[in-house]
């Protein structure tokens, strides 16, 4: 896939901050290399005029009392040699009492011999600057010290950067079959990923496309709801207002449940072990709950908005469910099978697939545009996330803490990395195919699977055919005329 599968603002700031660290590392440096200069390289500089005994009592005592204000900077003297001597003398001096400490008792300065010069005098005075060695040395470790601060640090950054721009690639399997779709369901215990197709269910290997079964007679499906623990699947069926009941090894049909209007929606709540369904039911939507082992269903609730979207379990007796209408996610309280709160989920607006992870107890709400992320204690949104339309579901991998948008409008996947419970990364922008709007995460595997038939032309309409219909209230129209399908694409995201 290459380059592809990363997001372009990646490369823009991996450059910009490459940019600004280097010039700001340089400024940065040079300012603490004065702010951790000694005060010795504060002082008023000054030359001592002769470079004997006198000339070294007088460094000794500008070196050792700083309330002189004077900073020693060289000698004047017409002798190079004695400058020489005694300068090296006092500093290595100097340098010995440093690492032994100070003597128990005061020393009496031993008589400086004169060395013979080996060369004739310098008949006039002549300036001998120095900087005491230790001074150097000091200076030089602070800036050595300081520059692999600051390298270490520019790799720290980089290497962040380049471990959030995460590459994925792309598969895709025609399996062909007729039928458009709506939502895919993974089955974790086996890998088997179960496609809606309007008229039945095609059940579909996960790493290879191949097609291992299909449920027919499921009029207007949307979904699968997979109850491993007591071997059944379920499927709602919106032409018939029914939901089957099939058995997992078999894919054989156990039952058809009598639900009621507007089905769609369809999930397992584990820890409560319950199918949980939402229904764009009327006058109000609702939310049903069934026993997977019998069928049965237990529990109606109902809801405030008539396009109850996507459910999630927090497995502490909370389910929360996305209101596409009204752009709230309500909490139902498995106890009662009542609503017991209703949070606004702006900037979102149209939320659709969920997502909920336990160790942050954060909900993540799939939207147009715009997705969130809620705390799931209060209902406060901690975070948003910048993404693409058509948006009618959400993947998230617990393992490797990734989010999944579909982005249907432009044929693609917003993948986000979650850094901590309040902070979400995008780090990739993953091509599908236009139209590919809902998804679905094998935590087993870490694969994502979607799934888009492709349609071909739409024919001309035959010389008597009616007018199209007027735009329905609202001013929208509906779907209108298709193509036949040329292709069923199911799509395969792997790391």
């Amino acid at each position: 896939m290459g380059l592809a599968g990363r997001s372009r603002a990646v490369f823009v700031l991996d450059a910009l901050l490459l940019v600004v660290f280097v010039g700001g590392s340089r400024l940065l440096f040079r300012g603490l290399v004065e702010w951790l200069r000694p005060g010795f390289e504060r002082r008023r500089r000054v030359r001592i005029y002769g470079a004997g005994d006198g000339g070294v009592l007088a460094l000794r005592e500008l070196l050792n009392n700083p309330k002189l204000d004077r900073a020693p900077v060289g000698f004047i003297d017409d002798d190079c040699v004695s400058f020489g001597w005694q300068a090296r003398r006092r500093l290595s001096r100097r340098s010995a009492e440093r690492e032994r400490g100070p003597d128990p008792a005061p020393r009496i300065p031993d008589p400086a011999p004169r060395i013979p010069d080996p060369a004739p005098r310098i008949p006039h005075p002549t300036s001998f600057l120095f900087r005491p060695a230790e001074r150097i040395v000091t200076l030089t470790m602070t800036k050595r010290v300081l520059a692999s601060l600051a390298l270490l640090c520019a790799i720290a950054i980089l290497q962040a950067d380049i471990a959030h721009a995460q590459t994925f690639k792309v598969q895709k399997f025609d399996i062909k079959g007729d039928g458009g779709t709506d939502y895919v369901t993974v089955e974790p215990a086996t890998g088997r990923v179960f496609v809606s197709r309007s008229t039945h269910m095609m059940v579909v290997e996960g790493a290879t496309g191949k097609v291992l079964g299909d449920i027919p007679n499921t009029p207007g499906v949307h979904g699968a709801g997979i109850a491993t623990k007591a071997g059944h699947g379920f499927t709602t069926n919106s032409g018939d207002e029914t939901v089957t009941m099939f058995d997992l090894k078999t894919l054989g049909v156990l039952k058809q449940i009598k639900v009621g209007p507007g089905l769609d929606g369809i999930m397992y709540d584990e820890s409560d072990d319950k199918i949980i369904l939402t229904n764009h039911s009327r006058p109000i939507g609702t939310l049903t709950a069934i026993d997977p082992q019998s069928g049965d269903i237990v529990a109606t609730v109902e809801l405030e908005d008539t396009a109850p979207e996507g459910a999630a379990a927090d497995g502490k007796g909370h389910i929360f469910v996305n209101n596409e209408g009204k752009n709230t996610i309500q909490v139902i309280d498995v106890k009662t099978w009542k609503a017991t709160a209703s949070w606004p989920l702006a900037p979102c607006e149209g939320p659709t697939g969920i997502a909920y992870d336990k160790p942050s107890n954060r909900i993540f709400s799939g939207c147009s545009r715009t997705s969130v992320v809620l705390d799931a204690s209060t209902g406060r949104v901690v975070a948003s996330i910048a993404n693409g339309t058509r948006v009618d579901a959400l993947g998230w991998d617990p393992s490797n803490k990734l989010i999944y948008i579909p982005n249907g409008g432009e044929g693609n996947v917003t993948v986000v990395h979650q850094d901590s419970p309040d902070k979400y990364t995008v780090v990739a922008t993953v091509p599908t195919f236009a139209g590919a709007k809902t998804i679905t995460v094998d935590p087993v595997t870490h694969n994502a699977y979607l799934f888009q038939p492709e349609r071909g032309p739409v024919p001309p309409p035959a010389a008597d055919a009616p007018p199209p219909p007027p735009p329905a209230a609202g001013g929208r129209r509906g779907r209108g005329p298709q193509g036949p399908i040329v292709a069923a694409w199911f799509i395969v995201i792997t790391q």
